[in-house]
This record gives structure tokens, C-alpha cells and sequence, in this order.
């Protein structure tokens, strides 16, 4: 998961990391710059999608010597997505946990919690 807090040492580090979440996805074709780019990482934003590296991006029909890396907040929103819907579960669990222990306790005072006495007798 992703930090505000950590500092990372250079680009290739941050690269790792998403790469490591599955959070990289790499473009190996010719991308222009000027609108291809744009859109890619528009589409894939919008669904909150890894982060893009273009391998290959050229501008204005010419090869840059640079890749490109677009998209960086999609993949960084991807993951609170994810921890979100793990903390809910985790939540849902509790709830219906807590919920189970209320019907029993109505239901006669006996507890379903290991090694306590039961109620009401």
C-alpha cells in the first residue's frame, strides 16, 4: 500500500513498487504524445486503472529517447479503493459478529464467546 509519508529514493523505486502491487501496466507500441497519451490515461483514470508506461512515445511523429509514465494517481487511487472495500469487509464481519452475540444472548443468556461462563443462571 501506498504512503504519503514515504520518500522514495528516485522514480525507478516509486516504478518498482507499483510494479510490484500490479499496479504498472507497460505499453510497448508507439504512442503520440499529442493526443494518444492523453486519452489513454484519460480512459484509464477514469477507472481508476494501474499506472501506464509508455515505452514508446514519440512526439509529433518522432521516437522520444524517454519512456513516459501517466496515470500515476489512477494507481495510487486503485489501492484506496481496495484497502477501503478490505476495511468495510472487515467492518461487515465485526457487525454480523457482534450482531450473532446479541441474538444469543437474547435467545436463553447463553455465549458463544470461548471460555465464558454462561449468563443468566
Amino acid at each position: 500500500m501506498f504512503h504519503k509519508s514515504r520518500q522514495y529514493s528516485d522514480l525507478r523505486e516509486f516504478m518498482d513498487q507499483l510494479h510490484e502491487l500490479g499496479e504498472l501496466q507497460r505499453v510497448k507500441p508507439e504512442i503520440a504524445t499529442e493526443l494518444e497519451i492523453t486519452a489513454l490515461a484519460d480512459a484509464c483514470l477514469r477507472k481508476a486503472g494501474p499506472a501506464l508506461l509508455i515505452e514508446r512515445p514519440t512526439r509529433f511523429g518522432e521516437p522520444s529517447k524517454h519512456p513516459a509514465l501517466v496515470n500515476r494517481p489512477g494507481a495510487i487511487a486503485a489501492e484506496r479503493t481496495r484497502a477501503t472495500a478490505r476495511a468495510q469487509r472487515r467492518l461487515g464481519q465485526v457487525a454480523d459478529a457482534q450482531a450473532g452475540l446479541e441474538h444469543d444472548t437474547q435467545n436463553g443468556g447463553e455465549s458463544t464467546l470461548p471460555n465464558e461462563p454462561p449468563r443468566g443462571r
